[in-house]
C-alpha cells in the first residue's frame, strides 16, 4: 500500500505465515499485537504485549456464545480478549516499534471475529505512523 503504515503478509493457508512471524518476534523489541498460532493441535491467541496465551480454538462447545465456523470451534471469550487487546493498542502511552495482526479472514470480513473493535483500531491509527503487519491469506487478499 502506498504511504500506508499497514503491510500485507499474505500465503497460502498452513504455509508457515504465523510461525514465522512467532519465532521472528521473539527477538524484537516492542512488538505488540495478535498472533493465531496452532499449539498442541489447537488454536491461540498471542497477546505480543504480554506474551500472555489465550485458548482459543476449542474441542468441544463450551458456550452458546462459542463460534462454530466448519469444523471448527472457537471461544467467544477469546473473541472478547482479542477486542480488548485492541483496544489497549490504542493507547498513546504505549510505545510500539510494529503491531501484528494475526489474521484479518472471513469472519472480520464478515463483521464477526475481531470486529468490531479491528475497524476501530484501523481507524486510531490512520495517518499515524506506528507500522502496523497484517496476516491475509492469499485467496482473501483482495477483499481485505
Amino acid at each position: 500500500m502506498k504511504n500506508s503504515n499497514i503491510t500485507l503478509l499474505t500465503a497460502p493457508i498452513r504455509s508457515g505465515k504465523t510461525t514465522a512471524l512467532f519465532h521472528w518476534q521473539k527477538e524484537k523489541a516492542s512488538i505488540h499485537g495478535i498472533l493465531s498460532p496452532d499449539i498442541e493441535g489447537l488454536r491461540k491467541i498471542i497477546n505480543l504485549s504480554t506474551q500472555e496465551i489465550i485458548d482459543f480454538q476449542l474441542e468441544k462447545e463450551s458456550s452458546i456464545d462459542d463460534l462454530k465456523i466448519g469444523r471448527f470451534i472457537f471461544a467467544k471469550s477469546a473473541f472478547d480478549k482479542a477486542h480488548k487487546i485492541l483496544a489497549d493498542l490504542c493507547n498513546e502511552n504505549v510505545s510500539k516499534n510494529l503491531i501484528i495482526i494475526d489474521e484479518i479472514g472471513k469472519l472480520e470480513l464478515a463483521g464477526q471475529g475481531f470486529e468490531p473493535a479491528l475497524s476501530t483500531f484501523f481507524h486510531f491509527y490512520k495517518g499515524k505512523n506506528t507500522p502496523i503487519l497484517c496476516v491475509v491469506r492469499d485467496y482473501l487478499l483482495a477483499d481485505v
